[in-house]
């Protein structure tokens, strides 16, 4: 397994271990670099929408056809790529999509879903860790100086972040929004309302996503199919 440098080095996906087996009776089913979605060779990237976030565009706890991607998709007939991670940092979905930029065609939209801007990323030797309140406690966490400012910190960040962002994909079709408000007033996005729960009882369910898709397709994708 080649290094996590050596994968950036050579503008590729770093590993980011073995995919989360869930024990809540969905079927998952990711591609090589841990995406649910098609292998990248397969995709047509120039004819495609791309869709950046957490566990919340992952779809955790819901069955593929009712993820935020498929139902972009259904409203739109253009492939729709989920490159949502499960504890996913804003961080951790830029760097992903610097990746996209860096290697592949220019899609045809590009949406990102921010998850909670206390997040980060932790780029070990072997593989690329993500950091939220499930590691917060652990001895050796590199994140504790990062809590103990917050406030300054991560929202510094989460501004940086998106703008980078703004400059990288200025010029593609673009939408920013989020499930977690903190993040939306950090931002100036829109906020998607949880509106029901997936079988976890944490993460939105199919209603929400149907909600924050038509939403997409209306404010982005201007209720129109794009142009090819």
């Amino acid at each position: 397994m080649r290094s996590v440098l050596d994968c950036i080095k050579k503008r590729q996906f770093p590993p980011t271990g073995e995919p989360d087996t869930r024990t809540d009776g969905i079927a998952y089913k990711f591609n090589k670099q841990g995406y649910r979605t098609k292998e990248f060779n397969e995709i047509d990237w120039a004819n495609s929408i791309v869709v950046f976030g957490g566990s919340d565009v992952l779809g955790e706890g819901i069955e593929e056809q009712d993820t935020l991607t498929a139902k972009i998709q259904s409203k739109t007939n253009f492939f729709t790529v989920n490159m949502g991670v499960g504890g996913a940092s804003m961080q951790r979905s830029f760097y992903d999509s610097l990746l996209v930029a860096e290697n592949l065609p220019l899609p045809k939209a590009i949406i990102n879903i921010w998850a909670i801007h206390y997040r980060t990323i932790n780029y070990a030797k072997k593989e690329a860790i993500n950091n939220g309140p499930w590691n917060w406690d652990e001895p050796d966490n590199f994140m504790k100086p990062w809590i103990h400012e917050v406030g300054t910190n991560a929202v510094a960040n989460a501004l940086f972040t998106y703008m980078a962002s703004r400059q990288v994909w200025g010029g593609v079709k673009s939408f920013h929004g989020s499930f977690f408000k903190p993040v939306t007033n950090i931002l100036g996005i829109h906020m998607f309302n949880i509106l029901d729960k997936c079988k976890d009882g944490i993460h939105p369910g199919p209603v929400s996503m149907e909600a924050a898709a038509e939403h997409i397709h209306k404010y982005c994708l201007n209720n129109e199919p794009i142009n090819k």
